[in-house]
């Protein structure tokens, strides 16, 4: 493509969202490029087919970001670095790039694009999973559903053993449809956070998966909080890091996660040669009175969250769907909290 043409050497330098995104942007600029005029007039069915915005996080602004929980904001802004990285990266390539519309790009990618095992078409060795994408025109009409289970990838269903010429993108739904129904796909088992981060919506009490992320900053902030002091912290990190104890750290519907619970277990003990006893406890019903501290710390963090953003004016467009997710987890929490206590 002529984008490609016009990073020469550099092309294989930026991830495939990141050119994805910028090829957006280019092509439903105000002022088109000349050079981009063939490639507009080809796609320009597909891209007359997209959203004028998105309601994903990152749209928000600085102020509204700064007022959420840790475990919203810190990705939040992690992606916005990601994107303002890029964008600088490309305006030595394309000085009149516009940040909003490079924005626009990065979340209709961000939105509907497809992860791909292995592009067919590539003979080398391909890009790594993470990096290799594609956007596939039409397939965004498909809405997500908990429920389902499907099968994704380039000609799934070709049995032909001769030389493929044609390449398609199939979904196989591995439950039946019934005539007139609406046809779901799953995009993947994930939390009500992630879903709103990545896609912009959220299920509320019908998503299967639904957790909220913990962190070990959390946690030491339980034990500051009743000035408990921690020993030997920096052998129990590399412990807790070692066997990949600080992974799935989370509160759901059932209550803290297993591995939450060990990390609390593991913290409190003052003879570390015993810390593979870990494994032998389900519910450390011992360290109830910590866990049942923990949740009360968490969830006045979460109100004073849900409050500072409430007060928040001159809210952007999509600000609400935030705080309707942060309204959602408050409740979750409290009832996590009510039957800790009984």
């Amino acid at each position: 493509s002529w984008i490609h043409t016009k990073l020469v050497t550099q092309f294989g330098s930026f991830k495939t969202q990141d050119l994805l995104s910028v090829w957006l942007a280019l092509l439903t600029d105000g002022n088109l490029m000349q050079e981009l005029r063939p490639e507009y007039c080809y796609w320009k069915h597909y891209l007359a087919s997209l959203p004028e915005d998105y309601s994903v996080p990152v749209t928000c602004t600085q102020e509204e970001i700064s007022k959420m929980p840790s475990y919203l904001k810190n990705k939040i802004l992690a992606q916005k670095e990601d994107i303002d990285k890029s964008f600088k990266k490309f305006q030595q390539y394309f000085p009149h790039l516009d940040k909003d519309r490079y924005l626009w790009g990065y979340c209709t990618v961000n939105t509907r694009a497809v992860f791909l095992q292995k592009d067919p078409r590539d003979v080398g060795k391909g890009e790594v999973g993470e990096d290799c994408l594609a956007l596939a025109p039409f397939l965004d009409l498909l809405n997500h559903s908990d429920d389902v289970s499907v099968e994704a990838g380039i000609n799934l269903s070709s049995n032909r053993t001769d030389k493929v010429t044609e390449y398609f993108y199939e979904i196989l739904v591995n439950q039946e449809v019934k005539k007139y129904n609406e046809a779901f796909i799953c995009y993947g088992k994930h939390s009500n956070t992630r879903l709103l981060l990545e896609y912009g919506f959220n299920l509320g009490d019908f998503n299967n998966n639904e957790h909220i992320e913990v962190f070990l900053e959390d946690i030491f902030q339980c034990f500051q909080s009743t000035n408990t002091s921690i020993s030997n912290l920096d052998k129990k990190l590399h412990i807790l890091q070692a066997n990949d104890l600080v992974s799935n750290l989370g509160i759901s519907k059932s209550g803290l996660s297993w591995n939450l619970k060990a990390v609390i277990y593991i913290l409190t003990l003052s003879d570390l040669s015993a810390w593979h006893n870990v494994y032998e406890h389900e519910d450390f019903l011992q360290l109830n009175h910590i866990f049942t501290k923990f949740l009360e710390l968490f969830l006045e963090n979460l109100k004073s969250s849900r409050n500072s953003m409430n007060a928040t004016q001159k809210c952007s467009k999509y600000f609400v769907l935030v705080k309707e997710l942060l309204e959602y987890h408050v409740i979750l929490v409290t009832n996590v909290y009510k039957n800790m206590l009984c």
